[in-house]
Parts: C-alpha cells; sequence; structure tokens
C-alpha cells in the first residue's frame, strides 16, 4: 500500500491548529487508529461536501481497520447525513 497521501494545498486551520500540510505529513507515519482521527479531521477542516464525505470515508475505513467501534459509529452518522454509505 501507498503511503504517498496528499490532501490538496489548501492552507485552512481549525482551532486545534490543525492545517491540511501538517495531516499530510502525519499521514505518513500513522497507524490505522491515527490514520482515522487525520482524515476525520481533514473532513472539518473542508468546505466542500463531497470532499468531506471522501475524508470521512477514510476514516470510516481506518476505524473499521483499527477496531474503533465508537469512531465507527460517529462516521456513520455523519457519512449518512452526506448522502454516503
Amino acid at each position: 500500500m501507498s503511503t504517498d497521501v496528499t490532501l490538496g494545498s489548501h492552507a485552512s486551520t481549525d482551532a486545534s491548529g490543525w492545517t491540511r500540510q501538517r495531516i499530510d505529513a502525519a499521514l505518513l507515519n500513522a497507524d490505522s487508529a491515527g490514520r482515522a482521527l487525520l482524515y476525520r479531521q481533514a473532513a472539518v477542516l473542508s468546505d466542500d461536501p463531497l470532499e468531506q464525505r471522501f475524508f470521512l470515508t477514510q476514516s470510516w475505513v481506518h476505524a473499521l481497520s483499527a477496531g474503533n467501534w465508537p469512531l465507527v459509529a460517529r462516521l456513520e452518522v455523519g457519512l449518512r447525513r452526506l448522502g454516503g454509505l
């Protein structure tokens, strides 16, 4: 599996200080549990509903892989709201 993952060049940030560039860098060394949280954070930073759905889907897959069932349930609610699942 390739680890060449980039989320785009948006410089948006939120109150926690996360930026797309910081998320990109963190994804390179993250395990499934970490990737689930990072992709969820990327969805928070996005203004585009389709992009949000993509990031939430990635988060959901990694949360499933990590066995984080509470996060899986929360992500499914968000995905359904955006027309996913």
